[in-house]
């Protein structure tokens, strides 16, 4: 990973060239953002907390000025056909460059102050994700550190304090977690881009090289303590809902000791936080487990928190908070996936994505191959059935077909989540020493059932059942536990209330009616695929009436949505084809009109939408 690959030299020309047209892919959403990313820090946040450093305002808005040349630089191009941008990555360096330098520099300043220093952190995050060189990558971070030293040591903020000591730690593992992770991305870029045949060879010399590693980390804790450092600020319960309770037990099967510190390391991960979408409260959490023992399973751990990590970010800082939550979770999926890959199926990693909806109790997730949920309900423990599970994250082709699984919850619902440590039980030996092995995933139904979910308790019973021979790590989600059963019946009356309006204004044909009442009624009860199927078509009829493209809009992203639930549902399939052939997007309509016909081809629906389409207009 270190060493120079000499095919680097003999393509470094055709290399940046591949990384100068995704520097240009990024140009305007990455205008779009800066140009108001600090717009309401210079406005009113830095006002308030900073009046004494009224410079800021100008860091802030020098940055929206760079935003805003490149976004006229994008417009110039496209009306004259000239490449006012170049070839890409000098947009880039000049606007992530004053974005970082700029932020090391005035965060220095005011060091003292936790908020602006995680500001830092998350710019500072952003650079490995950036289509950089890995030189100039040095260089800014190198830079940057350099600004933000130099800024503490000109103005002297207060830094004795426990809380300005913890910032300066987290901001210093920040920048060890990009260095490192800028080699890694660098080197499967470069992998990428290189030809097959290239791949398989160096493939098989990384293979190599990562094995005499493992051997040399096996018998250097000091290593294994360096890791689980890297790890732990990535493993963060940062949910915090009325309606909801997470809670976390790690237990990472390798166990050691470094300069009398007792640590541990291994490949399970855990991370829940709350998050906003579509105006609503969300707990976003992922339970991971990946392949391989010790420093393998760690360095799959590593690179899936910071993925992941860095989506939370993206929502955090409203980038995502428009889309559906089905939507949300396919992406943030799609976004895991994608990094993995790139190792060519040297790293994979089971895990659990779920979002759930703290309102309403509906619960959104994908299963890549990791054991299956427990819901304890009424003192009762049962497996979550579900029939189709993805395989793990980095396997090739996952995607297609990729569908959102939900679960709607009720109060006092728990949910318990685990690693296949939960199975992995050694019940005894048989003679000549060979190890008897559990094989039946009910029992850790049982123990969930007697332990009453509670995660020490469960832990000890597992204890109690056989040896624990892999990493354990379990996610406690507890929904309304202390609902009354008067609220409970009020709620429940409130659904079946806004149910039957719909319903009833509907059979009455009072269509501008019976379409708000569905579109209140699944906001209150998103469950209900098939009054989100009659929302969007009712949608769709009103759009026939009054033409305003955000009935269209409405229609399309709650078909979109039922699609990712349930991709075989062909009425769903016909009425989303039909959508985009009013949208104008024909080549989304013939695509989605494709795997309608997949399901049937007798649908006398199918010939007459085709015929529609190949009209002209619409």
């Amino acid at each position: 990973m270190i060493q120079r690959n000499p095919d680097r030299q003999r393509f470094k020309s055709q290399f940046i060239a591949s990384l100068h047209e995704q520097a240009r892919i990024l140009h305007l959403p990455g205008g779009l953002v800066s140009i108001v990313a600090w717009i309401g820090f210079a406005l009113d946040t830095d006002k308030k907390l900073h009046p004494d450093f009224p410079e800021l305002f100008y860091f802030r808005i020098a940055l929206s000025g760079l935003s805003l040349l490149l976004l006229i630089a994008i417009g110039l191009e496209k009306l004259t056909g000239f490449r006012f941008r170049g070839k890409g990555l000098g947009w880039m360096y000049l606007l992530y460059g004053y974005v970082l330098l700029s932020c090391a520099f005035f965060t220095g300043r005011i060091a003292d102050d936790p908020n602006y220093v995680s500001g830092l952190q998350v710019v500072v995050m952003i650079t490995v994700f950036l289509p950089f060189p890995l030189l100039i990558s040095y260089i800014m971070y190198g830079l940057s550190i350099a600004l933000f030293i130099t800024s503490i040591a000109v103005f002297g903020p207060k830094l004795g304090t426990d809380g300005a000591q913890y910032s300066m730690q987290n901001i210093g593992i920040a920048y060890l977690i990009s260095f490192i992770m800028s080699v890694v991305l660098d080197h499967y870029r470069f992998h990428m881009f290189n030809n097959h045949r290239k791949i398989t060879e160096q493939g098989r010399e990384v293979r190599e090289r990562m094995d005499e590693v493992i051997k040399l980390k096996e018998k250097q804790d000091g290593d294994y303590f360096l890791t689980s450092l890297l790890i732990k600020p990535l493993i963060a319960n940062t949910s915090s809902s009325n309606q909801v309770e997470i809670e976390f037990l790690l237990d990472q099967h390798k166990k050691f000791i470094f300069r009398n510190r007792a640590s541990e390391i291994g490949g399970d991960y855990l991370c829940a936080h709350s998050i906003e979408i579509q105006g609503k409260a969300f707990t976003a959490f992922i339970n991971g487990d990946a392949m391989g023992k010790s420093i393998q399973g760690a360095g799959g751990a590593l690179v899936l928190g910071t993925v992941f990590q860095s989506v939370i970010q993206r929502t955090l800082s409203s980038r995502d908070t428009e889309k559906q939550p089905e939507v949300w979770l396919k992406d943030c999926f799609v976004d895991l996936h994608n990094v993995f890959t790139t190792f060519d199926g040297s790293m994979l990693v089971s895990a659990l994505l779920g979002i759930l909806d703290n309102e309403t109790g509906l619960l959104y997730y994908i299963n890549a191959e990791h054991p299956r949920i427990v819901l304890l309900r009424n003192n009762e423990a049962r497996l979550v059935e579900d029939e189709f599970i993805l395989r793990k994250l980095g396997v090739t082709g996952i995607t297609q077909g990729m569908r959102i699984r939900t679960l709607q919850l009720e109060p006092q619902d728990l949910l318990i989540i685990g690693s296949d440590g939960r199975d992995d039980l050694e019940l005894g030996t048989q003679e000549g020493g060979v190890r008897i092995m559990n094989e039946d995933e009910n029992l850790f139904r049982r123990i969930v059932q007697n332990a009453g979910g509670d995660l020490s308790a469960i832990k000890e019973e597992l204890l109690k059942a056989g040896q624990i021979v892999d990493d354990l790590s379990l996610m406690r989600l507890g929904y309304r536990e202390d609902e009354s059963s008067e609220r409970l019946a009020s709620h429940r009356k409130k659904i079946e209330d806004a149910r039957q309006l719909a319903h009833s204004l509907n059979k009455n044909e009072k269509l501008n009616e019976a379409w708000t009442a569905f579109r209140d009624y699944i906001d209150l009860n998103p469950s209900d695929t098939d009054a989100i199927h009659t929302a969007s078509y009712l949608s769709k009829l009103l759009y026939r009436q009054t033409r305003d493209p955000g009935l269209l809009g409405f229609a399309v992203s709650q078909a979109e949505r039922i699609r990712l639930r349930d991709p075989e549902n062909l009425k769903n399939l016909i009425n989303l084809a039909d959508l985009y052939r009013l949208t104008g997007n024909r080549t989304r309509a013939n695509k989605i009109l494709g795997e309608a016909t997949g399901l049937s081809q007798s649908d006398p629906r199918l010939a007459e939408l085709k015929g529609l389409l190949q009209q002209k207009s619409t």
